[in-house]
């Protein structure tokens, strides 16, 4: 679906998305479905750009649904984008919306950076107690407190 949307649709965009791919492998992983299916929807351009908005759209936020999603397109480049949407981890909504928050949070309070690890650790710490609980039991206010008490403690997350 991806791939004829892109070609068909919004041709247009994949091409100016190509402008910046440097060597055929990167091409062809934009374009062609080459990884396992989560994998792959985060490297395709057009399907990276909707699943980015689709996981970070806040509709308990009346007054800007997208506060999360500026932010995010804000903090994290291409490659974080792709690193923390192919995570299994983020395969819940309520569970991406949490990290967000607490990811946000710890950022406008001075703690931490962002960046690529921010992200990458997030996921890690929702991971490890999805080995020990459920998280889908978990609510947004749980996932942030989650990754406001802990991330900062990670190997490379970068902190102020």
């Amino acid at each position: 679906m991806w791939v004829a949307l892109e070609h068909r649709y919004f041709l247009d965009y994949t091409l100016d998305q190509l402008k910046t791919v440097k060597g055929i492998s990167n091409l062809d992983s934009r374009i062609i479905f080459t990884y396992n299916a989560k994998r792959s929807v985060a490297i395709n351009s057009l399907s990276l750009l909707w699943w980015s908005v689709y996981y970070t759209i806040d509709e308990e936020c009346e007054s800007d649904p997208y506060h999360l999603t500026k932010f995010f397109f804000k903090t994290a480049r291409r490659g974080t984008k792709m690193a923390w949407l192919s995570s299994n981890v983020i395969s819940s909504r309520i569970v991406a919306l949490g990290i967000l928050e607490g990811i946000e949070d710890l950022i406008i309070n001075g703690k931490i950076k962002g960046g690529r690890y921010a992200f990458t650790n997030a996921n890690k710490l929702v991971n490890q107690v999805g080995a020990t609980g459920v998280v889908d039991v978990l609510d947004r206010k749980d996932i942030k407190e989650i990754v406001v008490s802990d991330l900062d403690a990670m190997d490379k997350t970068q902190v102020n």
